[in-house]
């Protein structure tokens, strides 16, 4: 007896997640779990469907969006912090805000000294509007705000010299 090939999807039985694809002949370990594929679009595409209630066919899964984390959320805020902070310190001719905070106790160059703390109080501004806004996003009393929109929360920077 000859076996035709086809295109079928194989699924998981308790939770009909598409665990494979393919065209060949049935293997007897899918006997018991596959649905045929006529659609091409699907049989390409198979990992964005699922068996459906009857499993007699597939239909489109639910897009899972998994939101971030408090950790990934204030670990995205430190990085956008320490970049318009680095940034705005070269501003002043330091190489970064470490390079700038290094010159606040340095009393030789009142100047840069006086600019080192400037940038260190002001960073320290910044570190509070981040602390405020990560509490308040992880109550759910606001969206977490884009890299955008949490720039502009910061206060201004000191001015450059």
């Amino acid at each position: 007896m000859i076996m035709a090939t086809f295109k079928y999807v194989v699924y998981e039985p308790a939770t009909g997640v598409l665990i494979g694809s393919y065209w060949q002949e049935l293997r007897p370990e899918h006997a018991d779990r596959y649905i045929a594929i006529t659609d091409d679009n699907i049989y390409d595409n198979w990992n964005y469907y699922r068996v459906n209630a009857a499993r007699d066919g597939v239909e489109l899964a639910p897009i899972i969006i998994v939101p971030p984390t408090p950790a990934e959320i204030a670990a995205r805020f430190a990085g956008v912090m320490r970049t318009h902070v680095d940034n705005t310190a070269r501003l002043f001719g330091f190489a970064d805000m470490l390079d700038a905070a290094s010159y606040a106790d340095e009393e030789s160059v009142p100047a840069y000294q006086a600019s080192g703390r400037a940038l260190r109080a002001w960073r320290s501004s910044l570190r509070v509007t981040c602390d405020s806004v990560l509490a308040a996003v992880v109550v759910n009393e606001r969206p977490a705000p884009t890299d955008a929109e949490l720039l502009a929360e910061f206060p201004a920077a000191p001015p450059a010299p």
